[in-house]
């Protein structure tokens, strides 16, 4: 499904790793690799409470996440919805300040509001989204779904019609709405 969903999307494809580097690579990904055993280790031994190993591990996910948009919002995610939100506002800020910034990263800050029940802030966020890509038929879809969630039925509906006339043979984009 996941290959299926990026090869229609036209997700980037990163070049095989040749086999001569493979050891240098495992090396690097070797903290990545390990924060499941540390996560699982520190609950099964009972030090601490999935919360607390959770927020242990958000600032190697920090470190990890580099420069790309979208791991730094999904760490940002964590902090606001975790409840540290100015660290997950901050996070949000670098990404949206920086001259790289895409219509994706302000719709997946805008999902993120949305599920902290920030409606004003998501409807801000989605609106920069469809500015910076008018025609994302997912988008509008989703979108349309949040105003529908919030009550307001006219609005979503017009995103709804946005996002079929968008891509009319897309039953992907029916079934969000």
């Amino acid at each position: 499904l996941i290959a299926f969903t990026a090869r229609r999307r036209n997700f980037p494809v990163e070049p095989p790793v040749p086999l001569r580097d493979l050891p240098r690579v495992t090396w690097e990904a070797f903290p990545a690799l390990m924060m499941p055993v540390i996560l699982l280790g520190l609950l099964y031994s009972g030090v601490t409470t999935p919360t607390e190993a959770a927020a242990a591990l958000l600032p190697v996910a920090k470190r990890l996440a580099g420069s790309g948009s979208w791991e730094n919002i999904f760490v940002g995610r964590v902090y606001y919805l975790g409840g540290q939100k100015s660290e997950g506002q901050g996070i949000f800020d670098a990404v949206t300040s920086s001259k790289k910034v895409e219509g994706g990263d302000w719709f997946r800050i805008g999902r993120v509001y949305f599920e902290a029940n920030e409606w004003e802030k998501a409807k801000a966020a989605f609106d920069k989204a469809l500015f910076m890509n008018p025609n994302a038929e997912d988008w509008l879809a989703e979108i349309g779904a949040c105003y529908n969630l919030k009550g307001d039925r006219a609005k979503a509906e017009e995103y709804f019609a946005r996002s079929i006339s968008a891509d009319p043979d897309d039953l992907h984009n029916l079934a969000r709405i």
